[in-house]
């Protein structure tokens, strides 16, 4: 694994949320620079799974590495886990908060279903938790194919629907949907 720091004249404007009696201005965004973000490059030649990852550090903040990750679902099985494992296990390595969102194309709500224990194993293994408790895909038969995974212990972190979005507020447990103005764009 290899980590690329943005060179010195990069940045990143990422805009806050204005709450109703706000406009959108320029107090209400931040300059993300070369000092704050980080992209971890994680090598793997297998196409069983997709994923990206970036190291966020804000001042104030604890600096988190998140990532986003896909398998399709006709992907096998045992390279895509062997792979993920391997991603996990290097970007645990940075010693951040590490969130991974994604649809994994495994129903965590069915753990005898090919592929779901061995996951849930190794999620085991490295001290990760899967947050995502609901069914998120609603159809004649409900399943749980999208997940937050994070090394942040579940009490000190919740995961939130909003109109379908995924929102990770760390360090907190409330799961109210007011709660989710707290959650970047």
């Amino acid at each position: 694994m290899s980590i690329r720091q943005l060179p010195q004249d990069e940045t990143e404007t990422r805009t806050k949320h204005p709450t109703s009696s706000q406009t959108q201005t320029s107090e209400n965004c931040e300059k993300l620079s070369h000092e704050e973000l980080l992209v971890p490059r994680i090598d793997s030649d297998d196409p069983s799974i997709e994923a990206i990852w970036v190291s966020v550090s804000i001042r104030g903040v604890r600096a988190a590495t998140i990532g986003a990750a896909y398998r399709p679902p006709d992907a096998p099985m045992v390279p895509a886990l062997d792979s993920l494992q391997q991603q996990l296990c290097q970007v645990k390595s940075l010693g951040k908060s590490l969130y991974l969102l994604g649809d994994m194309n495994l129903d965590v709500s069915r753990p005898e279903a090919r592929g779901v224990h061995r996951y849930l194993q190794l999620l085991d293994e490295l001290q990760l938790h899967q947050l995502v408790r609901e069914t998120t895909h609603p159809s004649p038969t409900p399943t749980t194919l999208d997940h937050v995974i994070t090394n942040v212990p579940p009490e000190r972190s919740s995961t939130i629907v909003v109109d379908d979005a995924w929102c990770v507020v760390s360090g907190t447990s409330d799961p109210r949907p007011g709660a989710a103005e707290t959650c970047p764009s």
